[in-house]
């Protein structure tokens, strides 16, 4: 049992830390990118469910070696809710890598184009991290 099922609620269906492992076993041993991209596809999906986007985006985070570009490039070009799955790796591979993982083209224009400041919301948001309670596994 994976410590995250205690706080879900119970789902009819493939279970997703199942296909999580399947994504990131097939990725790792991928011989080709693009086919290993439209075999995740194929076999787990891509649409709107959580279910089958959050494998999905995983498998290419493990595809792309980790590499924040690279993983967005994946996502968006496999099909499906393409960009939910981006917007979840995104975030994934950010939380992983840093703002320095991202083009600098692309946060100058997210910068530009929205009035929100995210320095100051990633900054509290590490301020506060400390807080936390962290799962005992």
């Amino acid at each position: 049992c994976i410590e995250g099922e205690k706080y879900g609620e119970p789902w009819v269906g493939a279970r997703v830390s199942t296909r999580m492992k399947w994504a990131i076993d097939t990725a790792l041993h991928a011989a080709d990118d693009r086919q290993t991209m439209r075999e995740l596809y194929e076999m787990i999906g891509g649409c709107d469910l959580c279910a089958d986007s959050i494998p999905l985006a995983v498998g290419m985070y493990a595809l792309a070696g980790g590499d924040t570009i690279k993983t967005l490039e994946y996502c968006v070009n496999c099909g499906g809710d393409c960009d939910t799955n981006a917007c979840m790796v995104g975030a994934i591979a950010g939380a992983v890598g840093g703002a320095g993982s991202f083009r600098p083209d692309w946060i100058k224009t997210v910068e530009e184009k929205n009035p929100t400041d995210y320095k100051d919301y990633a900054q509290k948001m590490i301020e506060v991290a400390g807080q936390w309670e962290k799962a005992a596994f």
